[in-house]
């Protein structure tokens, strides 16, 4: 369990990276997430998230912000149907 902060002053979502190692410092799995989803983290506040590895055994893990994105709010976003 993790928790992410936002310090912009807009809402934004992020994308991280969970990298896990093994005792000599090996990596042994990367895996990519959007841990709010399509939501953003609203401004100057935490998030907790979850993630769990199916890598039995490893040594540490890192956890890297590798993008962020403002998600439109939803009522801004238009469906179109056929």
């Amino acid at each position: 369990m993790g928790r992410i902060t936002n310090h912009c002053p807009q809402a934004t979502g992020v994308e991280i990276k969970i990298t896990t190692y093994n005792h000599a410092g090996d990596i042994l799995s990367d895996v990519e997430i959007w841990p709010a989803g399509i939501n953003n983290i609203p401004a100057n506040s935490e998030f907790p998230f979850e993630w769990v590895d199916t890598n039995a055994v490893f040594a540490k893990f890192t956890v890297t912000i590798i993008a962020a994105k403002a998600w439109p709010a939803p009522e801004t976003v238009q469906v179109q149907s056929d």
